[in-house]
């Protein structure tokens, strides 16, 4: 019995925009994190162009936003589904962000290491919450 093919593949991502903004002080109490995904899927040539765009703000023991974007970054990737597919499958929506927010998250704490500042380190989260953001905010192309 041979193995079934994949429905997609990650094939590349990079961040198109990356600001960072340190906290004049180190005393506060939080960061609080938003991410916006959106995407666009081509059927003709099967690429799915997934876009997050991320946000880490200070915020006080309340939860309540009290200071500036700390970091603010788009970061876009692609996908390549398998010419067996026939529409974007249903678990692709949320694989996709897990696939990709690895990267994010490396790429967030090196960069703050870098810059000898107190360094952000993103926790594991679990994303699943962002599949009906990702399937409303995706435009579907001929």
């Amino acid at each position: 019995m041979e193995p079934k093919k994949a429905a997609f593949s990650f094939e590349s991502f990079k961040f198109n925009s990356f600001q960072f903004i340190e906290p004049e002080t180190t005393e506060y109490d939080g960061l609080s994190l938003s991410i916006n995904p959106s995407g666009v899927y081509t059927n003709s040539d099967r690429l799915f162009k997934l876009k997050l765009d991320f946000r880490a703000f200070i915020v006080n023991n309340e939860d309540i936003e009290v200071g500036h974007d700390v970091v603010k970054l788009t970061m876009q990737s692609s996908f390549l589904l398998s010419s067996e597919a026939n529409e974007i499958p249903d678990f692709f929506y949320a694989n996709s962000i897990a696939i990709v927010f690895p990267y994010l998250r490396s790429f967030l704490s090196t960069l703050t290491m870098q810059a000898n500042t107190k360094q952000i380190l993103l926790p594991l989260l679990n994303l699943t919450h962002l599949e009906a953001p990702l399937r409303e905010n995706t435009v579907l192309l001929d």
